[in-house]
């Protein structure tokens, strides 16, 4: 019972939290803010969460490893890179298609390392790690490499006019363009999985898997 308890008191506290920065952003969101909202005090606040930070990496690791469900359900036989292009693609999109998800996000790009954010940047880069002859301590140097063009690329991006589905295929295939060359990957198959994982998400483009919504 205590048990089903910590869990339901942990899910009302991240579903609170994911409003106040869907509405108010990553600046203005307290952890008395989310203490009020919640209806809980702040060491069970801090139980579970213990800084802001903490809600920044559950957010984004929610956020893919529900694009993840998706496209594993909706397709079959992808090799991993085939995989990663199909979950880039709408990771992407479900960003740019909000406002409110775009603020939020810069915030993040501007006030954190996205290297400490994400799940496990090796896992990400896994299916480019498996094809690359780089070895550990510069693969290391890589990954920081292209987290650094990830971040300036995405902050150009939001501040552009336009962020339908075609200029989020065109910022996939510039970052990727990086990427190929760091990783030593083939650009013609990569371009060639950016086209399917792009074809994917036109297929599915009324789905809404939402950072925060």
């Amino acid at each position: 019972m205590a048990y089903k308890k910590g869990i339901q008191t942990k899910e009302n506290i991240i579903e609170n939290a994911r409003t106040l920065f869907y509405v108010y952003g990553l600046k203005e969101v307290s952890a008395a803010c989310i203490c009020k909202r919640s209806d809980v005090k702040l060491g069970t606040l801090t139980y579970y969460f213990k800084r802001k930070h903490d809600f920044i990496v559950y957010f984004y690791n929610d956020y893919m490893e529900r694009i993840n469900r998706y496209i594993e359900k909706n397709t079959t036989s992808l090799n991993p890179v085939q995989f990663h292009m199909y979950m880039i693609m709408m990771y992407y999109f479900n960003i740019y298609r909000d406002n409110n998800t775009v603020k939020f996000h810069e915030e993040v790009l501007s006030n954190t390392s996205m290297y400490n954010v994400l799940f496990s940047q090796k896992e990400l880069f896994r299916p480019f790690i498996d094809h690359s002859s780089i070895n550990k301590m510069c693969t290391e140097l890589v990954i920081l490499a292209d987290n650094a063009v990830r971040r300036e690329l995405n902050l150009a991006f939001i501040s552009s006019s336009s962020k339908d589905v075609d200029e989020i295929k065109k910022l996939v295939k510039n970052i990727y363009t990086i990427t190929a060359k760091l990783f030593n990957f083939d650009q013609n198959l990569l371009e060639k999985y950016i086209e399917e994982g792009y074809q994917f998400l036109i297929n599915h483009i009324d789905i809404k898997i939402g950072l925060l919504r």
